[in-house]
């Protein structure tokens, strides 16, 4: 269901009411028989109290639940507590307990120094997570800790090179499309173009995946290949005009040197056309960008580098296959999550790259930063499939994922890096 049909449905069921406090009014909903504690939750910055609407008819049967906008006349966070003290008053709420999203839950901070004892707990939730994975943050602390354990997280905490930018970028991209798509169900064309230039100024190749999720939008075919091409043409453009200057200066003070377009011609060291690709690119894409094996001193074109050897052992292939099948399961189980399938858009552009085109396997562990975040996230929305009894199973596996990660890589570093 769209936001907006999914909007429309909430509000005739919960009607909104009003109340006067502190001189401003109250817009608010209170649902759930006062059988116990009341869950107030607090927005994030500048939404309202729809963003908590899909949390609303789970929990009114244990508990009341209370959603309300900040009043725009209470300006000052004092002024806003003091006036939340108030509304609570009015509505007969006692030791409410809060549920607060970014700045929600700096508002609930202040709320519990200023009237210590007046609350029933506090929970502090990453809007990301909650609004869309929607796991715990216990899990999500976890799915975090095992990411900051894979290689190529390490390696890139000590590079200088631009795949640390990326992968953070990306990430931020991802959030971005995902938040205006649950707010809208469309993604817009000024969005795509904004983040291509973003992902794409670190990286070239990471332009298209932002544009590539404009094909979730509900439009035409052809229409999609036209916003597709008006957000392609200016960064082409662009990097086409940047690459003429550069070529141009260098031509003029430095003619006996290599252009920038003539330079590009070193990237055929990163392609691989023999036959040692079948046999080590799973492992290389995804094997050791997680878990890594020895590096030892290899020729990659005319350049001797550090690439990470076979693995040896039949439980190193074991552990990553078994990686593998969960995310890959929850890839499956999500896969008409729409999320979920921007995600895969962003994924799309790497396996045409790296597996079609063969470029960057003999560096995979520096290119995984451009799709690595994918494990954790996709592992967290494999908690969105499964039945709650089996929660725990997973969060045990995880758990082992994560001391084997930390141990196997933390010795392979030092002794690599520091040791060497």
């Amino acid at each position: 269901m769209l936001y907006s049909e999914k909007l429309k449905s909430f509000q005739a069921a919960h009607p909104c009411e009003t109340i006067a406090v502190c001189g401003a009014q109250c817009r608010y909903i209170l649902n759930g028989e006062n059988i116990g504690r009341t869950l107030v939750f607090l927005n994030g910055g500048m939404n309202t109290l729809e963003m908590w609407m899909d949390y609303v008819e789970g929990l009114s049967g244990d508990c009341r639940v209370l959603l309300f906008d900040y009043p725009q006349e209470l300006r000052t966070n004092q002024e806003l507590v003091a006036g939340m003290y108030a509304f609570f008053q009015k509505l007969g709420i006692e030791n409410p307990v809060f549920v607060g999203a970014s700045d929600g839950g700096m508002v609930a901070q202040i709320y519990v120094q200023k009237y210590p004892g007046e609350t029933g707990g506090l929970v502090l939730i990453y809007r990301y997570l909650k609004q869309i994975v929607r796991i715990s943050s216990r899990r999500a602390l976890l799915l975090t800790g095992f990411t900051g354990c894979f290689f190529t997280t390490v390696v890139l905490s000590f590079t200088t090179e631009s795949y640390p930018f990326s992968f953070f970028l990306l990430v931020f991209s991802l959030l971005m499309l995902s938040r205006e798509y649950m707010l809208t169900g469309y993604i817009k064309g000024r969005t795509l173009l904004f983040l291509s230039f973003l992902c794409g100024g670190i990286t070239i190749t990471n332009a298209a995946k932002p544009t590539m999720d404009l094909f979730l939008n509900k439009a035409p075919f052809w229409r999609k290949i036209r916003t597709g091409f008006k957000v392609m043409l200016p960064f082409v453009v662009c990097v086409a005009a940047v690459m003429g200057f550069y070529t141009l200066k260098a031509k003029l003070f430095n003619p006996e040197g290599p252009s920038p377009i003539e330079t590009t011609g070193q990237l055929g060291q990163y392609f691989i056309h023999d036959e040692t690709f079948g046999k080590q690119a799973l492992v290389d894409f995804w094997g050791n960008t997680i878990i890594s094996t020895p590096l030892t001193q290899q020729l990659v074109g005319k350049e001797v580098v550090l690439r990470p050897s076979e693995y040896l052992h039949s439980w190193n292939n074991a552990v990553i296959m078994f990686l593998l099948f969960l995310v890959a399961a929850s890839a499956l189980l999500n896969l008409k999550n729409k999320y979920v399938q921007l995600l895969l858009m962003y994924l799309s552009i790497d396996f045409v790259i790296h597996f079609i085109i063969r470029y960057g396997m003999n560096e995979a562990i520096l290119f995984g930063g451009h799709w690595m975040f994918a494990v954790p996230i996709l592992l967290g929305w494999l908690y969105t499939r499964l039945p709650v009894r089996m929660y725990r199973i997973l969060d045990w596996v995880i758990i082992g994922f994560f001391v084997l990660t930390a141990t196997i890589n933390t010795m392979e570093f030092m002794r690599s890096f520091l040791f060497a």
